[in-house]
């Protein structure tokens, strides 16, 4: 019997894998694709961090010195492999998980385990949701959803809209118009706009801080 079995070798898979293996415990990690981070190596090429690399590394290890503080697509990737390489960890690859029963018992697409703690760390984006918006069968253009965009090449020129405004929405737009294509956002609600950084530090960093405070404060 296994005693910790891990479905998924992307970031939060190998930070439970990593923390475990810090404590002397090794754990079964199942991943389904060839290798670490299969996500990230999907995501679209212009793809930063938005969270700064002191708050988004991984238990044990920070991002390495010389890269910038919002590293890129590529970067991440390389530092999972380093993360990877350092902790010794060894997932298990093309083993898709299947099925989990209660005991556990776990059923993937090469053999049967049992463990006594499973950790489901398949990624929140594993699926992409794509609506079904009214007129989209009879609509002659192009529409792609975020997980499959790439880059902007395609795009110059040509007219397109962007729906939604978190993160990927945003910097897609960017992409967008530094290829030479003319984006419109479509938001659903009010957006409320802060900046990455205040007086040269982390907005993020910045937020911690200032929960110490009343709220309102120092606007009061």
């Amino acid at each position: 019997m296994e005693t910790v079995i891990v479905v998924g070798a992307g970031p939060a898979g190998l930070a439970v894998a990593g923390a475990l293996k810090q404590r002397g415990v090794t754990a079964t990690v199942l991943e389904a694709e060839s290798e670490v981070g299969s996500a990230w190596r999907r995501h679209y090429r212009r793809l930063h961090l938005h969270t700064h690399k002191g708050g988004s590394s991984l238990p044990g290890l920070d991002f390495p010195a010389a890269f910038p503080r919002y590293p890129s697509r590529a970067q991440v990737v390389e530092y999972l492999e380093l993360y990877q390489r350092t902790f010794g960890l060894a997932p298990s690859f093309g083993e898709r998980v299947t099925n989990i029963e209660p005991g556990w018992k776990v059923t993937t697409s090469k053999r049967t385990l049992e463990a006594r703690h499973v950790v489901v760390a398949t990624g929140y984006t594993r699926v992409p949701l794509e609506p079904d918006f009214p007129g989209r069968s009879t609509f002659t253009g192009e529409t792609l959803h975020s997980s499959r965009y790439v880059d902007g090449a395609g795009f110059a020129g040509k007219r397109v809209l962007v729906v939604g405004f978190g993160n990927s929405g945003g910097e897609i737009a960017i992409d967008l118009v530094e290829h030479g294509a003319q984006p419109t956002l479509s938001v659903r609600g009010p957006v409320n706009v802060i900046p990455r950084e205040l007086l040269g530090l982390p907005i993020l960093g910045v937020s911690a801080v200032m929960r110490m405070f009343p709220p309102g404060w120092p606007m009061r």
